[in-house]
């Protein structure tokens, strides 16, 4: 599943994704390792945000996946600082539960 929503929003190197709901960053881990983009996951679960951080450490992606506690309603990130909007925890996102990507934004031009 990541592959193809990955495939879908065409996440690359040069890409900033916002992982909605990151739980202990599976999906946040596989993206910097994979596509190598920089990923910030958030969620509202401490040990999940730990855990995130150290299976980043394991894997190597650390400097590429940063982990915070939040509501991703509601967060202090600059406007057009995040290119891809990423959900994949069935359930937690509403009524929904399919995974989500967000629409991407062309580079310098807001969604």
């Amino acid at each position: 599943m990541n592959r193809e929503l990955a495939d879908r929003a065409e996440i690359g190197a040069d890409d900033h994704v916002l992982d909605c709901g990151c739980g202990v960053g599976g999906s946040s881990v596989w993206l910097a390792a994979e596509r190598d983009p920089t990923v910030t996951g958030v969620d509202l679960v401490p040990l999940q945000l730990q855990e995130a951080r150290e299976l980043a450490a394991e894997r190597g992606v650390a400097d590429r996946a940063a982990f915070a506690r939040g509501d991703f309603t509601d967060l202090p990130l600059p406007a057009d600082s995040v290119d891809v909007v990423w959900g994949h925890r069935g359930g937690s996102l509403g009524q929904s539960a399919s995974p989500v990507v967000g629409p991407r934004r062309e580079r310098g031009r807001p969604a």
